[in-house]
């Protein structure tokens, strides 16, 4: 979703979502956004139901409204056997020392990743945190799969990771910190675009849906 930003505060929920496209953005929280997405789905479910016989219909909103329960929840860790190999290759990225693990699925290897030991951010950064909004706004449902398993959580305790390769079959996915310095950070830093127009969640919504049908990579 390259033409968006977003903004989370982790410490008091709130979320800026910035369309650079159309010059919009929308300030809201965590609890909102997820209460108005899954009230979207609840209005979606009478229509739905026109188009399922009367005798199934009670079963099918019973599931459909586990769904809603579930909608924007972090998705459970993947049941496929993950295991991850020290390369015992070690490389320096901006003055720290990281240490090369492979990530495999089932034998398959999906991912490599350039861990930092000496950088522990348990105190700034909440990996909790930040897979809650990341589920949220139904974002990388694959990566999460993963990273929530209980293996590459304990690798996570041990630094952070300052480069991610992720292989799939149409392609590489790579991401990479290219800049890290202590600071406070002052807060206009994370104010809006002074172009860019404020929007209901309600108008938010409606516009990312158009988006959707226009956009065959969006995630």
């Amino acid at each position: 979703m390259h033409d968006f930003i977003y903004i989370f505060d982790f410490n008091n929920q709130s979320l800026i979502l910035i369309d650079i496209s159309r010059l919009t953005y929308c300030k809201t929280t965590l609890d909102a956004y997820l209460a108005y997405k899954r009230d979207l789905m609840t209005q979606r479910l009478t229509e739905l139901m026109k188009s399922i016989p009367e005798g199934e219909r009670s079963a099918y909103r019973e599931e459909y409204m586990h769904k809603v329960a579930d909608a924007g929840k972090i998705p459970p860790p993947t049941t496929d056997s993950v295991t991850i190999s020290d390369t015992k290759i070690d490389f320096r990225m901006m003055n720290y020392d990281t240490d090369k693990y492979t990530v495999s699925l089932n034998g398959l290897r999906v991912e490599d990743v350039w861990i930092a030991p000496a950088l522990k951010m348990n105190d700034d950064f909440s990996w909790d945190r930040y897979f809650d909004f990341m589920a949220a706004l139904s974002l990388r449902e694959g990566d999460l799969n993963l990273m929530t398993s209980e293996i590459y959580r304990k690798l996570l305790s041990t630094g952070y990771p300052l480069r991610r390769i992720m292989y799939t079959s149409i392609g590489n996915n790579e991401w990479q910190v290219n800049k890290l310095e202590e600071k406070n950070i002052p807060d206009y830093e994370f104010y809006t675009p002074d172009k860019c127009k404020s929007v209901t969640l309600q108008q938010w919504f409606a516009k990312t849906a158009e988006k959707t049908t226009r956009y065959d990579d969006y995630e």
